[in-house]
């Protein structure tokens, strides 16, 4: 605990931050050990994370809590994956985290699984014309001029998955029906079918970042976006 306090100075903010290390540890411990291979990295993950914390504890302090460990999460996952990515590098692995050819599929009731955004990343047309609804409110992380590109490792994607021609096929098209499902997402939204929820300018923050500091601004520029767009969203929710 020394090692986080020393890098704050005011007493009545190291108290409050022994108090969200007591709360949020295990919740972030069992985060990491979800998506790494030993306790080891989880703890050094955490760790990381929380040295994160402290060091911007000043900007964050007055924070609510659930916003607080909002931000933990979001530190802890991309401490994971910075870890994942070190491994891979090691190992002359490409990795991607939306292809995970680092993380083993995961298995349930005997079929595997990877992350679904290969699939389908922002699932807009389901919602509005499968599942019956009337509208959504859709929160994108790309500002409104990006454009997906091809994805870079498909040679190793293809060594990897090679028993997986679907699979493998999904990867290969994922950013044609990307930016096609954007295409779909501003069609709605000029409907009135759908309200989005967009970074004002480009992300600058890498897929894994290793700037804490950037992570913390952009952070703070989807709390300011939320907040300005708030009674919008009230509004088109229930109207």
């Amino acid at each position: 605990m020394l090692l986080y306090t020393q890098v704050i100075g005011d007493p009545q903010q190291k108290r409050l931050f022994e108090d969200v290390y007591a709360a949020y540890r295990g919740r972030m411990l069992a985060l990491a050990r979800r998506r790494l291979r030993t306790p080891e990295d989880a703890e050094d993950a955490v760790h990381q994370a929380f040295l994160s914390l402290a060091e911007h504890f000043h900007r964050l302090a007055r924070l609510p809590r659930p916003e607080l460990e909002a931000y933990l999460t979001v530190v802890v996952e991309r401490k994971c994956i910075d870890l994942l990515r070190q491994q891979a590098r090691l190992s002359g692995t490409p990795f991607d985290e939306t292809l995970p050819l680092v993380t083993p599929p995961v298995e349930i009731d005997g079929h595997k699984y990877v992350d679904g955004g290969v699939a389908d990343s922002g699932p807009i047309e389901h919602v509005l014309e499968e599942a019956g609804f009337d509208r959504a409110v859709v929160i994108v992380t790309q500002d409104r001029s990006y454009e997906k590109k091809p994805y870079e490792f498909m040679p190793a994607a293809r060594a990897r998955y090679a028993d997986y021609p679907y699979l493998l096929e999904a990867i290969e098209t994922r950013h044609d029906r990307y930016n096609i499902q954007r295409m779909h997402l501003w069609k709605y939204e000029r409907e009135g079918r759908a309200l989005v929820v967009a970074p004002q300018k480009p992300v600058e923050v890498g897929h894994v970042e290793h700037d804490s500091a950037k992570l913390l601004d952009l952070y703070i520029q989807g709390r300011q976006e939320a907040k300005r767009l708030l009674v919008e969203i009230q509004e088109f929710v229930e109207r």
